[in-house]
């Protein structure tokens, strides 16, 4: 399973949107994974690969204008300590030092606190929302 997500992001992902904190002992600490939005350059094609398509694809790829962010783990013994919050500023960094105009989080939960908290320093808009209900039977 991990080979075939590796084999199926590889073209997607640039090793320049991904962050790493390492520890005294170079193990890994904090990881920060984002890649570009290729969502436009699908939907105008209506989904089809064509050579255009193709064309606007690898230019959403090289200079992304959107990019999503994937994930950003942090060892368990770190959680808690803002190592988070570090590897999000060196993020932010690179996506500004890259031109990037937008970064587009995954799902979020209404009640996790943490992350809210840790996007309430951006400029932001909730444009989308899922919910999920309930009922026992």
């Amino acid at each position: 399973m991990k080979k075939m997500m590796i084999d199926n992001f590889r073209l997607i992902i640039d090793l320049k949107y991904v962050a790493v904190i390492l520890d005294e002992s170079d193990r890994v600490v904090c990881l920060g994974i984002c890649f570009p939005s290729i969502a436009k350059a699908v939907q105008k094609s209506g989904g089809h690969l064509t050579p255009a398509a193709l064309v606007r694809l690898l230019k959403a790829v090289k200079k992304p204008k959107v990019l999503d962010l994937g994930l950003i783990a942090v060892s368990p013994e770190y959680m808690h300590k803002g190592v988070a919050t570090v590897i999000t500023a060196g993020l932010m960094n690179m996506l500004r030092n890259d031109g990037v105009e937008y970064a587009e989080t995954n799902l979020n939960l209404e009640d996790n606190l943490a992350i809210l908290n840790q996007w309430k320093r951006f400029r932001s808009v909730r444009h989308k929302r899922r919910r999920s209900y309930v009922k026992t039977l």
